[in-house]
């Protein structure tokens, strides 16, 4: 996640994870390993 380190971008994963059981979320993002992280499919 762009001009965050890896313990921000890692915290800002954990509460999307969290987030996704209630919301949709539309993540716009270049770090691909982050967003299969959190891809459903």
């Amino acid at each position: 996640m762009a001009g965050m380190g890896p313990k921000e971008s890692l915290a800002i994963v954990k509460i999307l994870q969290k987030l996704k059981r209630k919301l949709t979320i539309l993540l716009i993002e270049h770090d691909m390993d982050i967003v299969f992280t959190l891809a459903e499919e």
